[in-house]
């Protein structure tokens, strides 16, 4: 899913659900940091992407069911994004970081996956 192994390095991959979604832990570029992710790919192939950052005092694995099944109710992939300071993320939250690594996975959606902003 992520032909840009230069600058994705992916953690873990598994089957999730009866619907077959793809799920893989992947690190994203963001400055001087990696941020973790977990990007759910639909088994049926669509070019819709929800970027979402979970709520406070969760972290990915909090998010991973409920994405799953958001995901199989309107078929499209998923990128669940860390926040500084929450699960296996390092440093502390910050807004100006938390926008920085916003900009940096957007982009990382539109040129290394080829999602387009519309």
């Amino acid at each position: 899913f992520f032909n840009d192994t230069a600058t994705t390095e992916i953690y873990t991959r598994s089957i999730v659900g009866s619907v077959r979604c793809v799920q893989e832990t992947v690190f994203i570029p963001s400055e001087d940091r990696k941020v973790p992710c977990l990007y759910k790919q639909h088994s049926i192939k669509t070019s819709k992407v929800l970027l979402y950052f979970h709520g406070n005092a969760e972290d990915l694995g909090c998010n991973e069911e409920l994405m799953e099944i958001f995901s199989r109710a309107t078929g499209m992939n998923i990128m669940i994004v860390e926040f500084p300071g929450y699960g296996i993320y390092k440093g502390s939250p910050n807004e100006p970081q938390i926008l920085k690594d916003a900009e940096n996975i957007f982009d990382h959606l539109k040129t290394c996956l080829l999602y387009t902003s519309d």
